[in-house]
Parts: C-alpha cells; sequence; structure tokens
C-alpha cells in the first residue's frame, strides 16, 4: 500500500471547518446548545464559567488529526472528488465516532438525544471536511 499525498493546505482547511461547525453547533441557540446544555446537566453560564484557551486549541489538534486519517482513508480507497470525500467522512463519523459515542453514552446513561446532537455533529463536521479534502483530490 503507497502512502497517499498529503495536501496540508487541505488538511488545515478542513480542520478550521470542523472547529467552526462545532462552535456554531454547541453554542448557538438556533441549533443545538440548549439541548446540549440539558444533555451534560450544566448552564450556558457554567459552561462559559469552565472556558479555556485550551479548550478550542485542543479541538483543532484533534480537528487536524481527523483531516489527516480523512487524507489518508481517502486516498488509500482511491476516491477523489468531492462527493466520494463526503461519503468516506460520513462513514468515518458514523463507524467510529457515532458508534464509539453512543456506546460510551449507553453506559454512562446518557440520553438518546444527547448522543443524536454528538453524532449528528460528528457527522456534519467530518462530512464537510471529506467534501473539502475530495475537492483538493478532485
Amino acid at each position: 500500500m503507497s502512502f497517499p499525498t498529503i495536501n496540508l493546505l487541505a488538511i488545515i482547511v478542513a480542520a478550521i471547518v470542523h472547529v467552526i461547525i462545532g462552535a456554531l453547533w454547541f453554542n448557538t441557540p438556533f441549533l443545538f446548545r440548549d439541548a446540549w446544555l440539558v444533555g451534560i446537566g450544566k448552564t450556558a453560564e457554567q459552561v462559559a464559567a469552565e472556558f479555556s484557551p485550551l479548550k478550542p486549541f485542543t479541538a483543532l489538534i484533534g480537528a487536524l488529526l481527523i483531516g489527516g486519517l480523512l487524507v489518508l482513508v481517502i486516498g488509500w480507497s482511491g476516491a477523489s472528488g468531492p462527493l466520494q470525500g463526503v461519503l468516506i467522512g460520513v462513514l468515518v463519523a458514523v463507524c467510529f465516532a457515532a458508534v464509539t459515542s453512543g456506546v460510551k453514552d449507553l453506559f454512562e446513561g446518557r440520553s438518546a438525544k444527547l448522543w443524536f446532537i454528538h453524532a449528528g455533529h460528528d457527522m456534519v463536521a467530518l462530512a464537510l471536511m471529506g467534501l473539502i479534502i475530495g475537492l483538493w483530490r478532485g
């Protein structure tokens, strides 16, 4: 198996989009902020008080790692183009992120609604990351 070409710009852009999606998904009232807060048992004020610049930095590092993995998976699969990138992003989100978070949520006694919020974020964010990476491979 050959090592695919790594496009750092695609990874960086995809990672930034991932962080922006997360910020919007969990922090805006017209998306999922209120339901997410109920699911984690906190108020917006508590979350704001716990804010640290380390949190978005860590999210960016994680998104860069996810972007790097997507570049490898997309390259190894021979996929090219934005639609194939989206498909692989969604498959990675469902098979890795959604399943593992679902099992953890089940054992922690968290609600299915919270799992749908987390899994939905992962599917949207990774689909967009796959789209971006697929565009660069197209």
